[in-house]
This record gives C-alpha cells, sequence and structure tokens, in this order.
C-alpha cells in the first residue's frame, strides 16, 4: 500500500506540474493522516508507519529539490542583472516616470492609464525582485 499510495501521487504530481512547495504541503497532509489513523491503534498501524516514514523521506526529497530549485533561478538572476545595470535602471527615464507616476497619485485623486499602470508595475515588480535578492544573499 505505501508504494501505491506515494506512486500514485507521485504520477498526479507529475501530470499537474505541481511546484515543490505543493508537492510538499500534499505529502505534509499525507503524513498528518497517517497520525490520525494510527490514533486508534488499527491492524494495519505498522504499514501505515511504514507509509508515513517514506512520505517524511519525500517531503525532505521535495525540500532539496525546491532548495536547488531556487539557487538556480538565484543564479540565473545574478546572471541577468549585474549591479552596474541595476544602478543604470534606477536612474533611467522609465524609472522615473514611474516614480513621478507614483507620486503624482499618492493623494488618491488622480487614476492612472494604461501605460502609466504597466510603467509603475514594472517598475515596482524589478524593486521587489532587487531587494528580496538583497536583503536574503543565500536566496
Amino acid at each position: 500500500m505505501p508504494t501505491l499510495v506515494l506512486d500514485v501521487f507521485t504520477k498526479h504530481a507529475s501530470e499537474q506540474q505541481y511546484l515543490p512547495a505543493t508537492k510538499k504541503a500534499y505529502l505534509n497532509s499525507l503524513k498528518h493522516y497517517c497520525d490520525f489513523a494510527t490514533r486508534d491503534g488499527p491492524d494495519n498501524a505498522n504499514q501505515i508507519a511504514h507509509t508515513k516514514e517514506r512520505v517524511c523521506f519525500w517531503i525532505t526529497s521535495c525540500h532539496e529539490c525546491g532548495r536547488h530549485q531556487q539557487q538556480r533561478m538565484d543564479g540565473d538572476l545574478a546572471k541577468l542583472v549585474t549591479p552596474d545595470q541595476l544602478s543604470q535602471f534606477r536612474r533611467s527615464k522609465p524609472v522615473q516616470a514611474a516614480i513621478m507616476v507614483i507620486g503624482s497619485t499618492s493623494d488618491g485623486l488622480r487614476t492612472l492609464g494604461q501605460e502609466e499602470y504597466v510603467s509603475v508595475r514594472d517598475y515596482l515588480m524589478m524593486e521587489i525582485a532587487c531587494s528580496v535578492k538583497s536583503d536574503n544573499p543565500k536566496h
């Protein structure tokens, strides 16, 4: 049974293209279910304990996979954006325009047009991505 449950889950997760964090969440739910199922000492408690043991191993495996994927993404980001390019970006006309739009709408009386919205959105997304990178150099 343990192999069957995990094999079915693995096939389903692959078909759905779940991210490592999603797989881990589902596996944690399965682990909690195993705890629940053994609560009253059923006849198949050893089999359930074995399933739980394998699920815990898979959770660790998903964590390692997620960490590796994050490291690859961080490496790719570092290759894509250098500190000089970031400084140049922050001094660019589109960024200055986005900052001016943010300042001009801070009173809430002015609405943004599509072009202004896209400019502000792109600026904010870039700042968020770069601030997350600089706040946590390990990631």
